[in-house]
């Protein structure tokens, strides 16, 4: 499994270091547009959500319609509104991302991040870390490789498991015992102190692309779970119902939900799907940096139709749920916890790199001990 899966899962580790920070890469790469100079007050001196959505509306190309917006990421970042533009096929539909910023709601331009050559390579990479640049099973396979990873990983550590009164010796590293030996104590100590990281990377990378069959596993082991989408149906919606405008469901949202700070709106085109709203940092029984709410809500009348935060999570498995995107991300425990995971992605290399080197020394002095016997005795005098 090490062998046939593990130069997958390193591309994967290594586009997915690459990932935790594609903000930071983008703010780079279209300053102008993306990065304003942070006030003290934070949050507190954005302007109203209404003034800054009127503010891209009136920048928006005609006829397009608001999907999405992102709030800013982070000190001196931008609000970014996804504006649909319509077209006679799905096929010829585009977007249109529009900069605001949130301090003055000044629309500071529409963002060309994908014409950007560094950004085309960084979505080339992002893509093999989602599916490998595989069309249509790329995503299955993905889980599928995560789910052998971590078979991997936990048979790695029961084979290699020396027992409790050897455990110290085990994990020591020996300097002068020549180079195989210093690379196999590598390849076992860096197996066993990075397991929970990789792990959890892993674990989550299963929920990610194979979330129907882990979620079903996770409601079979704690009965009550949710894990539902937060994109609910509704089936009496009327398609030529007039639908209340993104400014007037924050509105709602916040009045309802004041606690936390916005993280993203998604507002679906189809009329049968509720819109839903992500607020992060917000109280709770379980401690995070992330601590998420996702607010789902009926776009023709505004009212609140599911809320999903720590609060409401009845059962582990809706907890264990509710952490494997931050988990996956770092961003349950803030900037700490983004750079564990940048370097957790360069562990597979790793491992990879000496496990093969273990393997291929074990296997040539097997194959020498083979010859050996095969070698006919030498003749007696």
């Amino acid at each position: 499994m090490g062998l046939g899966a593990g130069v997958c899962l390193v591309v994967i580790g290594l586009t997915g270091s690459l990932f935790v920070f594609h903000h930071e890469i983008a703010e780079g790469l279209e300053p102008d547009l993306r990065k304003v100079a942070p006030r003290p007050g934070g949050p507190s001196d954005y302007r109203p959500w209404p003034e800054i959505i009127a503010s891209a509306e009136a920048a928006k190309p005609s006829g397009s319609s608001l999907r999405g917006l992102t709030a800013p990421e982070r000190a001196g970042s931008v609000v970014r509104c996804v504006f649909e533009i319509p077209a006679s096929t799905p096929e010829e539909e585009d977007s249109v991302e529009v900069c605001v910023d949130p301090y003055t709601a000044r629309v500071l331009g529409t963002s060309r991040l994908e014409e950007h050559p560094i950004w085309k390579i960084c979505s080339f990479l992002f893509g093999l870390h989602y599916s490998l640049q595989i069309p249509k099973v790329g995503g299955l396979l993905v889980g599928i490789l995560a789910l052998v990873g971590l078979l991997s990983l936990v048979s790695g550590l029961w084979l290699w498991w020396p027992g409790w009164g050897r455990i110290r010796s085990a994990l020591g590293v020996k300097r002068n015992s020549g180079s195989v030996r210093f690379n196999f104590d590598v390849h076992r100590a860096l197996g066993f102190y990075t397991a929970p990281i990789v792990g959890a990377l892993l674990l989550s990378g299963i929920w990610m692309n194979l979330n129907g069959p882990f979620v079903a596993v996770v409601r079979w082991l704690s009965p009550g779970t949710d894990g539902g989408s937060p994109v609910l149906p509704i089936p009496d919606a009327s398609p030529t119902a007039p639908r209340r405008s993104p400014a007037e469901v924050l509105t709602a949202v916040f009045a309802a939900q004041p606690e936390g700070r916005l993280n993203w709106a998604s507002l679906p085109r189809e009329t049968n799907q509720s819109w839903v709203v992500s607020q992060v940092r917000v109280n709770g029984p379980t401690r995070s940096a992330w601590a998420e709410r996702m607010v789902s809500v009926d776009p023709t009348t505004g009212g609140i139709l599911r809320v999903e935060d720590p609060s409401t999570r009845r059962t582990a498995g809706d907890v264990f749920l509710a952490w494997q995107w931050p988990l996956h991300s770092g961003r349950a425990f803030g900037e700490p916890g983004r750079w564990l995971v940048l370097v957790a992605g360069f562990v597979p290399a790793i491992l990879y790199g000496t496990g093969l080197r273990v393997w291929w020394a074990r296997r040539r002095a097997s194959l020498h001990r083979r010859l050996a016997a095969a070698r006919p005795p030498a003749a007696s005098a």
